[in-house]
């Protein structure tokens, strides 16, 4: 009997997976934007959430404010990425027929995509992105002086671009090696740990509570 309640408990939570599943794909066909939006930021605060538990002890409690604003910085963020994808997919493209076909460069068409797409993404997009909107819209959101922010900026950037680096190279290999649409919810999965990288480096940890300087 036990065995067979075992089973049946299972089979429920199989059931229950699919149809979640199933909802989902439902949701990400027909509302994309939306869907992926939402993923995006509800995967942000989770990061923010992991982050805060890693460093919570009797004085430092939790911040519900901070995962709110993460959870907006991620929605934001989702957003972006739904427009930037398509725009890095057509100057991929550009550029690798520029090169293979013009210039007669050794490399596959795969090859060059990722390549170029990786490179757009390390030194076109993450700089403004994370100068304008992840950086500037937390310390504001945190209560930071506007006239503060540009120094702010400048002194946590280099640290999160490393960071970059070091955590999605790897992962944009396969990132940018699926169809498109699947692009921002492997991105928001893997953000879960991302999120916490950016939300120590935005809020100073190991420096300071909070944002302001």
């Amino acid at each position: 009997p036990s065995q067979d309640k075992q089973r049946s408990m299972t089979v429920h939570k199989m059931s229950f997976m699919a149809e979640v599943s199933n909802a989902y794909s439902f949701a990400l066909t027909n509302y994309q934007i939306p869907t992926e939006t939402m993923t995006s930021g509800v995967l942000a605060g989770v990061g923010d959430v992991v982050a805060q538990s890693q460093t919570m002890t009797e004085e430092r409690k939790f911040q519900i404010k901070r995962a709110g604003q993460f959870i907006l910085k991620g929605l934001g963020g989702g957003l972006i990425l739904t427009q930037w994808y398509p725009l890095v997919d057509q100057w991929s493209n550009s550029i690798c027929e520029l090169l293979i076909s013009d210039y007669g460069l050794p490399v596959s068409e795969r090859v060059c995509y990722t390549a170029a797409s990786i490179l757009l993404e390390q030194f076109v997009f993450c700089p403004i992105v994370y100068s304008l909107w992840d950086l500037s819209f937390l310390a504001y959101m945190n209560g930071m002086e506007p006239e503060k922010i540009p120094a702010h900026v400048q002194e946590r950037i280099g640290g999160l671009l490393i960071n970059n680096a070091k955590v999605w190279t790897f992962a944009n290999l396969i990132i940018y090696n699926i169809p498109m649409e699947f692009r921002v919810v492997t991105v928001s999965l893997t953000d879960i740990f991302w999120q916490s990288v950016v939300s120590q480096t935005a809020s100073g940890e190991g420096e300071e509570n909070n944002l302001h300087g």
